[in-house]
């Protein structure tokens, strides 16, 4: 029926159809059209179920692939049937209905004159939604493990004991209480430092908030050993905000290693997939910083004794080798020394003798000097008979010098003259 055909009251102007009549004749259109159940997809841009009455009140959003242009429409889900659904998609699909999630549904079309379009939703498929989640999430991990992105994290170059924390996360969760409870109540007397960086953890700001958390703890970089993001439990679909390219690829470039703890053990999320280490909770990543402080003690501590228990063998080896040493020194001194004991008398012995030939040689050179001497003394010549002859106090040897006052000395005098040639 075309939309002319219903209207029923003339119009008050020439040419002019009331409103009125105007919805009447879409709501008989779309009756006629689209009365029977249709199955639509589409995203839930908004969800409102906190009224008296029970009702649920959704926006629903698509967009043209081809153009882009939005889509939006209202849809209602009446309070019997929303228990019925909520209770449904929340045991099918580990969460319950939410802004952002995509889904298959089905209802009926219909025009109110007052409220204009809507969708009277009967029935939400939790599979497809699961299925949409899945599969986007599967796109984002695929295009991480192409860029090598998964594995970048744990190739970080951390230090032996995590100690400065800078730490992402809401103020008032609970998660984040856990977490600084268990890390400064620690049974060792660890001390640990952590710096908030806050963030919101849920919704549709959460990858701008965490992206903005991380660009701060950049700056400050070398103030940390590692980044904590925590979060703790909650709706599973609390965690899909987590599920964002943007956000693996930030933490996987990370330059500090990234602790994660923003769910239960079975939830797992794209940080997780891409961190240095994952922990099921904020108390997990609060032990595990702990436990590896001790590792690390027990491993110095270990050092330690078997640095000592070197030390002792080295100095018993030390010990034995200088006592060897001092029996080997004692021993050839036992030998050597006689031997030199013996080469020294030889070579005393030897001296003597040589001293005593060298000594009796000279006396013998002196007792033929000393004759000869004797033998030499003017003192005897003059005893045989001879005179020496001296002019001018000279003794005279050429006996053409011999004239002139002389001196004769003989044995027993001498005597003075005047030699005249005849």
């Amino acid at each position: 029926m075309g939309p002319v055909s219903a209207f029923t009251h003339a119009p008050t102007s020439p040419g002019a159809v009331p409103l009125y009549q105007l919805a009447a004749a879409l709501a008989e259109v779309i009756d006629d059209q689209f009365g029977t159940t249709q199955r639509l997809t589409a995203e839930i841009a908004s969800l409102t179920d906190k009224n008296a009455r029970g009702h649920c009140y959704l926006d629903l959003l698509d967009r043209d692939p081809a153009t882009g242009e939005e889509t939006r429409i209202r849809a209602t889900i009446w309070a019997s049937r929303w228990r019925m659904i909520d209770h449904y998609f929340a045991q099918e699909a580990g969460q319950r209905l939410a802004k952002g999630m995509q889904v298959l549904l089905e209802g009926t079309v219909g025009f109110h004159p007052t409220y204009g379009l809507s969708i009277n939703i009967t029935h939400i498929d939790a599979a497809y939604t699961l299925g949409r989640q899945r599969q986007a999430l599967e796109r984002i991990l695929a295009q991480l493990q192409t860029e090598g992105l998964m594995e970048l994290q744990k190739a970080t170059q951390a230090p032996p004991v995590l100690q400065r924390i800078a730490v992402i996360s809401s103020p008032s969760a609970a998660g984040y209480q856990d977490f600084v409870h268990q890390l400064e109540g620690n049974p060792y007397g660890y001390a640990f430092s952590h710096t908030l960086f806050t963030a919101i953890m849920q919704g549709a700001e959460t990858e701008a908030s965490v992206l903005n958390a991380l660009a701060a703890i950049g700056f400050r970089a070398d103030e940390f050993d590692c980044v904590a993001l925590i979060r703790g439990g909650g709706a599973d679909q609390d965690l899909v905000a987590f599920n964002t390219y943007g956000l693996g690829k930030s933490l996987a470039e990370f330059p500090l290693p990234v602790l994660t703890g923003i769910g239960h053990e079975r939830d797992t999320t794209v940080p997780d997939l891409v961190a240095y280490a994952r922990l099921k909770t904020p108390t997990a990543v609060a032990e595990y910083l702990i436990e590896q402080a001790a590792s690390y003690e027990a491993a110095l501590d270990n050092a330690a004794q078997r640095i000592s228990q070197h030390m002792q063998t080295w100095l018993l080896q030390a010990q034995n080798q200088l006592a060897r040493a001092e029996n080997t020194l004692l021993g050839r001194a036992s030998a050597y020394l006689p031997r030199q004991a013996t080469r020294l008398t030889s070579l005393c012995e030897r001296i003597t003798a040589a001293a005593h030939r060298r000594l009796d040689k000279d006396r013998y050179t002196l007792d033929a000097r000393a004759q000869k001497a004797q033998l030499l003394d003017p003192r005897l010549q003059l005893r045989r008979g001879f005179a020496l002859v001296y002019k001018d106090g000279q003794l005279l040897k050429d006996p053409a010098q011999a004239h002139g006052p002389l001196i004769l000395r003989l044995a027993e005098g001498q005597a003075e003259g005047i030699f005249t040639k005849s």
